[in-house]
């Protein structure tokens, strides 16, 4: 397998998708160096990581590459937080957290 260590920033929202297992899936876009990586987070990491990281965030993380060329995040570590939620307004308009799925 093939890892990788990025340093750069989320450039798009970080999407939930719930897979039939029960398991969650956050899909983000991030950039480093001028380039544009897919990148993927699941299982227990995934649900830390959809409150911390927002679009704008700046990380360090390591990532395992799978076969479609997406970067699988191993572990991450918070450079700098994006905006932040200043008021309950601004964070009542992001969705989350989402329902609990039966």
């Amino acid at each position: 397998m093939n890892f990788v260590a990025l340093t750069g920033a989320v450039i798009s929202e970080v999407k939930i998708i719930n897979l039939s297992s029960g398991a969650p899936l956050c899909r983000f876009t991030f950039e480093a160096d001028g380039r544009s990586f897919n990148c993927l987070i699941s299982g227990m990491l995934a649900y830390d990581f959809v409150y911390e990281v927002e679009e704008g965030t700046f990380l360090t993380f390591e990532a395992r590459i799978n076969d479609r060329m997406q970067l699988v995040l191993v572990n991450y570590t918070l450079d700098k937080k994006g905006l932040s939620f200043h008021s309950a307004a601004a964070y009542q308009d992001t969705g989350y957290p989402h329902k609990k799925i039966s």
